[in-house]
């Protein structure tokens, strides 16, 4: 509650966020958590906040998705952040559990929403593996 509560998030969207912190305590460390809870709630949730005082869930259009992911790419003082994806991949991970736990436990289910923080377009990462040379034969690489 603290963690969430110290970035100045409150209401429904504030006990979610608790709750998905609670949920996870398990499967965290405290600093890993404390991470999560960074990237989570102050780089995302409290990004998105100022933007859209409006958004009261997490179904984010893409065009709003894609002007937070800009927005990622710099600190807080305007210079550039050398590594945004840990970002990402802590919101894209939040949208994934959430739509997993729905599966099982419904009190999750009027959270869910499609993913907001995964790239638009063909993924750099299977270009790159894909790529001649690189490793041929990988699963959904062709063949090689």
């Amino acid at each position: 509650e603290q963690m969430v509560a110290s970035y100045g998030v409150d209401g429904e969207i504030g006990q979610l966020l608790t709750e998905y912190l609670k949920h996870r305590t398990a499967a965290l460390d405290y600093p890993t958590r404390k991470s999560v809870a960074l990237n989570l709630v102050k780089r995302f949730w409290c990004d998105m906040g100022p933007h859209h005082p409006d958004l009261t869930t997490f179904a984010i259009s893409p065009a709003q998705a894609e002007a937070w992911k800009q927005r990622i790419r710099f600190k807080d003082d305007g210079t550039p952040r050398s590594d945004h994806w840990p970002i990402l991949f802590t919101v894209r991970g939040f949208y994934l559990d959430l739509a997993q736990w729905a599966l099982q436990d419904s009190h999750w289910a009027p959270w869910v929403a499609p993913t907001v923080a995964w790239p638009r377009g063909p993924c750099r990462w299977r270009a790159w593996a894909c790529s001649p040379g690189t490793a041929p034969g990988w699963p959904g690489c062709g063949a090689g």
